[in-house]
């Protein structure tokens, strides 16, 4: 896993239980609704591992490589 991902995972593990343990709310829909927008940050970590899911699946999909680049010798390489 890069640092990035592993950063993310302990935000993740930091921000949603932790933040559920030190805010304590009752079941009432008050305190739910009270609480919603504390969980903003975690949200944002599943968009981005959703995002980063999407563009790996998505380059595995169309089985993407990188173009050749031309060498000084040739104009152009043809491309397989």
């Amino acid at each position: 896993m890069s640092d990035g991902a592993d950063h993310l995972a302990a935000a993740l593990l930091c921000v949603g239980p932790l933040l559920m343990t030190l805010l304590n709310p009752s079941a009432d829909r008050a305190s739910t609704d009270l609480i919603g927008p504390y969980f903003g940050p975690m949200d944002v970590v599943l968009a981005l591992w959703t995002g980063l899911g999407l563009m790996v699946a998505g380059s595995m999909a169309t089985n993407a490589r990188p173009a050749p680049v031309a060498s000084a010798m040739n104009d152009a390489i043809p491309n397989p």
